[in-house]
């Protein structure tokens, strides 16, 4: 789930909304939970493991509909299963993005949840293009 807040940015005072928040339940291949997903890019497994992303630089919006795959550098990974875990590669993003339906000033701080759904591959060092 994508948490999404209707504010007011800055001078320009022009109403928009921004993600506050996002949370999600891992599963494996089978469709068992294994762990949660959490603060844009944690990834906390079930035995106790972490793996903590850093966030990539914005892409900007010229041209772009949806976020479909991102590749995350690895600030921390703590637990024997990802102590080794250098990058997260998320693809197969569908839905998540921003409502796309303003409301009136009245609305402001109003959040809304959107569903979404992704697939995230964790790697010890980057394959090389074959």
């Amino acid at each position: 789930m994508k948490i999404y807040r209707y504010c007011v940015e800055g001078k320009s005072q022009q109403l928009h909304w921004t993600l506050v928040a996002q949370e999600a339940t891992l599963t494996d291949g089978q469709g068992r939970k294994i762990g949660r997903y959490f603060d844009g890019a944690t990834w906390k497994f079930d035995d106790g493991s972490i793996v903590v992303g850093k966030i990539p630089p914005k892409i900007g919006d010229k041209g772009i509909g949806k976020i479909y795959w991102l590749v995350f550098d690895v600030a921390e990974a703590r637990g024997e299963k990802v102590k080794d875990v250098r990058y997260v590669k998320s693809v197969e993003t569908t839905s998540g993005l921003a409502p796309t339906e303003g409301y009136k000033d009245d609305k402001v701080g109003d959040e809304k949840r959107v569903l979404f759904r992704a697939e995230y591959s964790f790697y010890a060092d980057w394959p090389q293009a074959r």
